[in-house]
């Protein structure tokens, strides 16, 4: 909750729509009790100089943090800034020093280095173009070059830009090569966009995505959507993405995610090449499972595998477009997944282990096995949502009479096998404890 006592810490930009920042620090301030906040602050370009100055003339602001368009101008704004600032010829924080400087600091470059990293992208030696040569496009080809690249090609409309920031590169690393001119990404290990292109729904693709190779990584430094235009149509003909929705542990699923890796490599899919599994457990907590197929689909999977009923629930439930695919799911008919078993409908198919048509067969056979039996059995918990919900007579004549749960026990097809309602079964039951003493247990079927 912010009070008096609160430190200020100014996000300034225009516009704001996208930012990202207040939803990212202010969630882990309040966790870790820190009385500090990240405030949106809209700032137009003509405005910005004489409103950067009155900010820090407020006695609770701690620092701010300069996004688009304002990171290269405020180098003109400050009293000092970092080695990393004066290398990317771009700010994207500002503090106060004890003498009460405004001091300019840049660390972008750096947190795109780290993530292209975390994805296992190779950085050493890499052939690298960036698109957009202002603020971040700067701070970014500054930390490839510290990182170890061994060619930076630079693309920017404005040649003032792209030529200062081509300059001061060689100046500081003059190990790594640096040419400036087209956009044209054929033939790079990263390319990456640096430009606000993609941050209004009209706007054009920073590059040609069709010139692309398949090994090229990407990078985007637009936050307004997970996948913005230049993603989804650098992944279009180079990636199947594939969502693997499952409500239990991935410890749990491991066995038979390795056999479908296993068999989409065999078909000609390979994760890293073609092929990107988007992995989403609820780790036993159903009720996280609709979130989790919501997130999916806003990323536009090209198909979802929903391992068991409850995970195959929540993805129907959640598109009606995008394909999906059950597997353990014991009963797909009675789970409102399908209507019929052998015809497709809809954009839900897949397999079932079990076949409830089944379950008179099985006792048949049970009685065989043990033909004394009297009284049998089943455990089924009535919340679960593949639990059938209706009480049936079965083909050796079991009846079904539980407090709390149902089961599907014989074949859907023909009357005098098909579904009997709770009062029928009830009558039939007490006829059947006239003939046959204590044969009747609650939340048991018995015959």
């Amino acid at each position: 909750m912010i009070d008096g006592k609160t430190r200020l810490i100014a996000h300034i930009g225009y516009p704001t729509d996208s930012f990202k920042s207040p939803m990212i620090y202010n969630p882990w301030f309040a966790a870790r009790k820190i009385n500090a906040a990240v405030v949106p602050m809209g700032c137009k370009s003509e405005d910005y100089a004489s409103f950067l100055k009155l900010v820090f003339r407020l006695t609770n602001v701690h620092g701010a943090l300069i996004t688009m368009p304002h990171k290269v101008t405020t180098l003109a704004h400050v009293d000092d800034v970092s080695v990393s600032a004066q290398i990317a010829g771009a700010c994207n924080a500002v503090r106060l020093d004890d003498d009460g400087r405004m001091i300019g600091d840049m660390f972008d470059g750096e947190g795109f280095v780290r993530g292209l990293l975390r994805k296992g992208q190779t950085i050493t030696g890499a052939q690298v173009l960036i698109v957009g040569a202002g603020g971040v496009g700067s701070a970014i080809a500054a930390s490839l070059a510290g990182a170890g690249v061994r060619r930076i090609a630079l693309h920017d409309d404005n040649a003032v830009t792209l030529n200062g920031l081509k300059s001061r590169l060689t100046t500081h690393y003059p190990k790594t090569e640096v040419t400036a001119g087209s956009n044209d990404p054929t033939g790079f290990d990263i390319v990456v966009n640096a430009t606000p292109l993609g941050m209004r729904k009209d706007d054009p693709l920073p590059l040609d995505v069709s010139r692309l190779s398949p090994s090229t990584f990407v990078g985007e430094v637009v936050m307004k959507e997970e996948i913005t235009p230049l993603l989804a149509g650098a992944q279009q003909g180079k990636y199947v993405r594939i969502g693997y929705l499952s409500g239990i542990r991935r410890a749990d699923t491991q066995e038979a995610l390795d056999a479908f890796r296993g068999k989409l490599r065999e078909l000609g899919y390979v994760e890293g090449q073609n092929l990107l599994i988007e992995h989403r457990y609820a780790d036993g907590k159903f009720g996280k499972l609709p979130e989790l197929a919501a997130d999916l689909v806003r990323l536009k999977v090209d198909a979802i595998l929903a391992y068991g009923t409850p995970g195959a629930r929540a993805a129907k439930d959640a598109t009606r477009t995008i394909p999906i695919v059950f597997a353990v799911v014991s009963d797909p008919i009675a789970a409102g997944l399908v209507t019929s078993l052998t015809r497709h409908e809809g954009n839900v198919t897949g397999v079932t282990p079990n076949n409830p048509e089944l379950s008179a067969k099985r006792v048949s056979l049970l009685k065989e096995a043990v033909p004394g039996a009297a009284r049998i059995g089943v455990l089924a918990n009535p919340s679960f949502v593949a639990t059938p919900r209706d009480d049936d007579r079965d083909e050796t004549g079991c009846s079904v009479a539980r407090h709390g749960a149902t089961h599907r026990g014989g074949s859907r097809a023909g009357g005098a096998r098909g579904r009997v309602h709770h009062a029928e079964a009830s009558e039939r039951e007490r006829r059947d404890r006239s003939r046959r003493p204590d044969v009747h247990r609650p939340a048991a079927e018995h015959c």
